[in-house]
Formats: C-alpha cells, structure tokens, sequence
C-alpha cells in the first residue's frame, strides 16, 4: 500500500488511519525508541490496538475526550494512538507543564526505587520542570509529526473549539 500524498484526501483521513499506513509501509521500521528500546511500528500498532480495545470495553466511543495523565514514556504513545483509533480526543491539562509550589517532596523511581528529595519552593526548580515538560512535549509533537500523524492539542483551561477550528480549517487548506 502506498502512502496517501493527494491532499485532496486529507479530509477522510484519521490521525490513526494515517499511522496505519506508516505500519504498512514500514512495519519493521522503528517507530519509536524508549529507554534504549526500539519500538517497530507493528510493535506499536498492536500496544495501541490493545489500549483501543480496552478504551473500547471501559465504554470509551468517538467523541469522547480522554485525558492521559502519563508523560515522557511509551505508555503515552500507545495511549495517544489508541485514543486516536476509536476517535476520541486527547486532552492535556495544563498543570503537566508546572510543578506546584508545595515544598519538599520525595520522588521515586518505580523501576529503580531510587528517591531524590526535591524542594519545590525553589523557582528555580519549578521553572526547570517547565521548561523540560515544555521540551518534552515538543519531542512528543515533532515525533507524531514526523511519522505523519496529524496532531490536535487540546487543554483543560481552554475552550477546545477554536484548536478544533484551526485543525480542521488547516487540513482543508492542504486538500485545497
């Protein structure tokens, strides 16, 4: 199968039926890499087929609007392309992007159990966090971009129809 280049088309396609052609087109290709880990793109279709077909028994349909909690793992990736399966959307929540101003916390890192006291009341490390969460979700944006997935950014503190709007204005303009 080849890759849909007719931009007259774009309006028919779905963020995962775009990725589906990548699966097809480059199955043993790695998709994404984790950790030192490579993820092939057939890897990566069946976690997030199987993510899909969880969303799909939880009572999760198209339209609904799922927020991933998750950040900087494969488990958002697979979560995202599952999501975009069934036609629900993503929604992020702004405060993914900030560390609150809480004081001394311990953090632990569940694969290793090694823990790290942070201070929290130093602006300097709340505005580190930030700016890596910020970093981080460009890598995430760069990524589905480059493996030609459409991405939609919706937040919590915002209405979601302007980002619907522009999206969908933006994809008639490429079919124009």
């Amino acid at each position: 199968m080849t890759m849909n280049t007719d931009t007259s088309d774009l309006s028919k396609e779905t963020t995962f039926s775009r990725f589906e052609q990548m699966c097809l087109r480059y199955p043993d290709n790695t998709a994404v890499i984790y950790l030192g880990e490579r993820f092939s793109y057939t890897r990566l279709k069946d976690l997030s087929e199987r993510f899909a077909g969880a969303l799909d028994t939880l009572g999760v349909r198209k339209g609904d609007r799922v927020m991933i909690y998750i950040s900087n793992c494969i488990q958002w990736v697979v979560a995202f392309i599952g999501i975009q399966k069934i036609g629900a959307m993503i929604v992020s929540d702004p405060r993914e992007f900030e560390l609150p101003d809480v004081g001394w916390i311990t953090l632990e890192d569940a694969e290793s159990g090694e823990q790290v006291d942070l201070n929290t009341s130093d602006a300097t490390v709340r505005k580190r966090y930030s700016e890596m969460a910020s970093e981080r979700h460009k890598r995430v944006q760069k990524a589905l971009r480059s493996a030609g997935i459409d991405l939609l950014d919706l937040f919590t503190d915002t209405s979601y129809l302007p980002a619907l709007l522009s999206f969908f204005s933006a994809r008639k303009g490429r079919a124009s």
